[in-house]
């Protein structure tokens, strides 16, 4: 398990998890910590990371306070199948709990109050989900699936007066939830089908608060690995940046007609792997390369996606040929 977060303007920490330990940088600087399971972060107001992570069937809780780690009170909840850890602007670090109960799921929500743990809400959804991704803007939301044998279902509920509420869900055969990002008030699910030796990418989006959504399929693909990044240009224009076979892959969504409008093949640091890092709480949208030229990488290259972009670009123009004007006498 990766993670990347930008603190401030030059702050760059980067969590990674073995079977045996977890591991977080702050830029060069290294610190390990034995026996972790898993974790989740988020970023504060202030910009400082904060981290629940479990270690020998605890949960234990950190933040930064810019000058180094501090312990925090750790929540004393043991009953749990997941956790994800996120941010309120009124509440402050909310943290999730997840319990399968049955054939559905209990979700606990905990805020940090005068340095204790105190449950805000708890409801079960009776439905087989798996929650994804938990995201807060006025109340809580989820991102979840429903895996069956030749289908998923991709849905988002929220949190009203105690009650999980479904606001949306969408069936995809053969298919699977990518990513997602959240911005001003639209979210974004990307899903990736696969049908034969076809490759295809759908995108659903709305406007969660309204419970207004569409689903559109953007196209066929050579293929895809891990996670593809979304994000939205300054005219709203929508763009994914992939992986596949150690080549990276930019692709432009005509965001009117809902379909690629254009797919760039790069092979500017073939071969690599990239890492695309987005959440809902990360300040910029970044994606990491933890090889170049096969190449093994201690830390990360860290580019901005439009960074990657000009570089994609800049390499597809100068490829091209140009036919020179023929001078007649």
């Amino acid at each position: 398990m990766k993670k990347l977060l930008l603190s401030g303007e030059n702050d760059i920490w980067y969590f990674k998890t073995t079977s045996t330990e977890m591991m977080f940088y702050l830029l060069i600087n290294s610190q390990k910590v034995k026996d972790v399971n898993s974790f989740d972060t988020i970023i504060d107001k202030d910009y400082n990371p904060h981290i629940i992570l479990e270690r020998k069937g605890k949960l234990l809780y950190y933040h930064w306070s810019g000058r180094q780690w501090e312990k925090g009170p750790h929540p004393n909840v043991t009953d749990y199948s997941k956790f994800f850890l996120t941010l309120s602007k009124e509440l402050g670090s909310v943290l999730v709990m997840c319990k399968e109960i049955g054939p559905g799921i209990e979700i606990r929500l905990l805020t940090l109050q005068q340095n204790t743990w105190k449950e805000l809400a708890r409801d079960i959804i009776s439905d087989p989900i798996r929650v994804k991704a938990v995201f807060y803007d006025d109340e809580c939301f989820l991102i979840y699936t429903k895996d069956e044998l030749t289908k998923t279902t991709v849905g988002i509920a929220n949190l009203s007066d105690n009650r999980w509420k479904i606001i949306y869900e969408s069936e995809i055969l053969n298919g699977k939830l990518l990513n997602w990002a959240v911005k001003d008030g639209l979210i974004y699910l990307l899903m990736g089908q696969v049908i034969g030796s076809d490759s295809i990418f759908h995108m659903c989006s709305g406007y969660y608060q309204k419970g207004f959504f569409s689903k559109s399929l953007l196209g066929s693909i050579d293929g895809w690995e891990g996670n593809p990044g979304i994000y939205s240009c300054e005219n709203n224009n929508m763009k994914i940046i992939w992986s596949y076979l150690n080549n990276i892959y930019l692709g432009e969504v005509d965001t009117k007609k809902q379909e690629f409008a254009k797919i760039i093949k790069s092979d500017i640091f073939y071969p690599s792997e990239l890492k695309v890092m987005t959440n809902s709480y990360n300040l910029g949208q970044k994606v990491m390369f933890l090889n170049i030229f096969g190449t093994k990488l201690d830390f990360p290259l860290i580019l901005t996606w439009e960074e990657l972009e000009l570089m994609i670009r800049g390499k597809e123009f100068s490829q091209k040929k140009f036919n020179r004007p023929t001078r007649s006498n």
